[in-house]
C-alpha cells in the first residue's frame, strides 16, 4: 500500500505539472495565433521548400516599408513551391514577425489534448491511491 502511494506521488505530480505546462503553452500558442488575424497582409516569395516528417519547411521573403525580411515556418499547404509568389502576414508592431496564414490552424490546438491527458492521468493516480480508503468491505 505504501509503495503504491509513493508511486502515485512520484508519477502523478510530474504528470500534473507537465499537463499544466502543456495547457499553459497551448493557451500562449492559441493566443498568439488568434492575434495573427489582425496582422497586415503583404506579398511574399517562397525561396525554398524542404519536406520532412512534420510538414513542409517553407522559407520566404517579404518587404515592408522598403525593408526586406526573410522567415520560415512549417506549412501544410501543398501548393507552395520555390519562386512562387504567396501572401504573408506580418505584425504591424514588429514587421520581422510574420506568418503565411492569418488564422488559427488545427495544429495550434494540439497542446490542449495532451495537457488534459497528462493532467487527468496524474489526478487519477493521485486520487485513486491517496484519497480512496483502500479497505475492503467486511463480508
Amino acid at each position: 500500500m505504501y509503495g503504491e502511494r509513493c508511486f502515485a506521488v512520484v508519477v502523478g505530480i510530474p504528470f500534473i505539472a507537465i499537463g499544466v505546462c502543456l495547457f499553459v503553452e497551448g493557451l500562449r500558442v492559441f493566443g498568439t495565433a488568434f492575434a495573427y488575424r489582425n496582422w497586415t497582409k503583404t506579398d511574399a516569395v517562397v525561396t525554398s521548400v524542404f519536406n520532412h516528417k512534420k510538414g513542409t519547411n517553407v522559407h520566404y521573403t517579404y518587404t515592408v516599408n522598403g525593408m526586406k525580411y526573410s522567415a520560415s515556418e512549417i506549412s501544410f499547404s501543398p501548393g507552395l513551391r520555390k519562386g512562387k509568389p504567396t501572401v504573408a502576414y506580418y505584425n504591424p508592431n514588429d514587421p520581422g514577425q510574420s506568418r503565411l496564414l492569418n488564422y488559427v490552424r488545427p495544429d495550434d490546438f494540439l497542446l490542449f489534448p495532451f495537457g488534459y491527458l497528462f493532467f487527468f492521468v496524474g489526478m487519477k493516480l493521485l486520487y485513486h491511491n491517496l484519497f480512496t480508503s483502500g479497505s475492503e468491505p467486511a463480508a
